[in-house]
């Protein structure tokens, strides 16, 4: 167990900046990084009887913090996100999908017509085009 301690520790001086720079390059944000390398060093305390040496103690810990990663994001697809407006509520479904009855329709009715040759979609574009800001345009 003394051992375990030692490598532990060591492996913690050793590898923490690694880890870090593969969580963070793989991840949304510093601190989300900063906690999941600390998950990392959890679960390597609590299995630390499982690690054999067959692998470097670095591979270990990046199987252990990739698998965090993976389960952070599949967590977050699994989610349903709350509407935040709620006139919103009544277009589409708790996971997000349109409501069948409440689909958008065609934007015309003739297929032979281009989009840009109606009048008043080109008046509407105009009016809002130039509201972006020319990183939105891009």
């Amino acid at each position: 167990m003394v051992t375990q301690n030692k490598n532990l520790t060591q492996w913690v001086e050793t590898y923490t900046g690694e880890l870090y720079s593969w969580a963070f390059h793989k991840l949304p944000n510093v601190e989300l990084a900063q906690d999941l390398v600390q998950d990392t060093f959890l679960a390597a305390t609590e299995k630390i009887e499982s690690f054999k040496g067959k692998s470097s103690p670095k591979t270990w810990l990046f199987s252990i913090l990739n698998h965090k990663i993976i389960d952070y994001y599949r967590k977050k697809v699994n989610q349903t996100v709350p509407h935040e407006n709620k006139s919103l509520a009544r277009f589409f479904e708790p996971e997000g999908s349109w409501k069948e009855n409440r689909r958008p329709g065609r934007w015309y009715d003739n297929d032979e017509e281009n989009l840009l040759d109606n009048h008043d979609f080109r008046a509407i574009l105009k009016k809002y085009l130039f509201t972006f800001t020319p990183t939105l345009i891009q």
